[in-house]
């Protein structure tokens, strides 16, 4: 399998897995708009319409964290999450099909740490689209927006119309938990594909990476001078040293994920929601012009006879 068709069947994975996923996010935006109308209808207003500060409102609050809860993470949400979570093995399985390609049939003795890279990014995605992620992301927000609403005795009808737009959203804005599960569900797969390609490739000792993906309008810069390389300087594109990589981090643009360094370029690449990947590709696939960019910088030091 060559890098363009691994990079073909890596888009059509997170794509697949993740519309699966997202598919019922919006009923569940409704059930949760619904829990949370039936709550603060019971809250008491002056005659203007303004919410009072008593107890009994401040205590009907108390009971809105469960019932969010129970409405968001169904035994069916579990069940959508468990069918997305199987997307980490097939990414896993494309690129151990793609590595040991080119790396002669096998991959090097650290498969137990592939498998750990692989678990950890289960762990993670699964604590952010699960009750601690949910309750800090989703549920939080809504809370706070409520309790100063009480406290400073808010209208009720502009608390209703906020709350409304901001869980369901409209024309033009994702309601809250669409918006946070869409983000989730896309740079998680992401980001492990990159992490993942990142630890085989160190594994391997491969010294070129390939930016893969194709550019649209919306592309960052850092993007599109990755892919068309005289954006950054660089003659050529798409084909870079792993040390172009690294200092590659140093460059500022629009969307940059904020701590990005040498390290993290190869998983943050142009930042949140970025479909593209750096996919290590073996020396001899490399363009000469490339190679001898690299090696002109220090960086690259072809082997003898070659």
């Amino acid at each position: 399998m060559g890098k363009q068709e691994t990079f073909i069947d890596t888009r059509e994975t997170i794509d697949l897995f993740k519309s699966r996923f997202l598919k019922n996010v919006g009923t569940r935006s409704n059930d949760m708009w619904s829990t949370i109308f039936k709550v603060i209808k019971k809250l008491e207003t002056d005659e203007a319409g303004n919410i009072l500060t008593t107890n009994k409102n401040l205590k009907i609050l108390r009971t809105l964290r469960g019932d969010i809860k129970k409405t968001i993470i169904t035994p069916a949400y579990r069940k959508d999450l468990k069918r997305f979570l199987g997307g980490f093995d097939e990414l896993k399985s494309i690129n151990d099909t793609y590595y040991k390609a080119i790396s002669a049939g096998t991959l090097n003795a650290n498969k137990q740490v592939f498998n750990e890279v692989k678990n950890f990014s289960i762990e993670a995605t699964k604590n952010s689209l699960l009750d601690s992620g949910i309750t800090q992301e989703i549920i939080k927000p809504v809370e706070n927006i409520l309790s100063q609403n009480v406290t400073s005795g808010g209208s009720f009808q502009d608390l209703t119309e906020a709350l409304r737009k901001d869980i369901l959203g409209d024309s033009a804005t994702l309601g809250k938990l669409e918006r946070y599960s869409k983000q989730i569900t896309t740079d998680s797969l992401n980001q492990f594909n990159a992490n993942y390609n990142q630890t085989v490739s160190q594994d391997l000792g491969l010294e070129f990476y390939f930016y893969n993906g194709a550019l649209k309008e919306t592309s960052r810069t850092y993007c599109v001078g990755m892919i068309n390389g005289s954006e950054h300087g660089l003659e050529g594109g798409r084909y870079y040293h792993k040390k172009e990589v690294e200092n590659s981090a140093s460059l500022e643009w629009a969307g940059k994920i904020p701590g990005t360094n040498s390290s993290s370029i190869f998983i943050n690449r142009g930042g949140f929601n970025c479909g593209h990947q750096w996919l290590a590709v073996d020396t001899i696939a490399v363009p000469k012009s490339a190679r001898d960019r690299a090696e002109s910088k220090g960086f690259y030091t072809p082997p003898k006879n070659s």
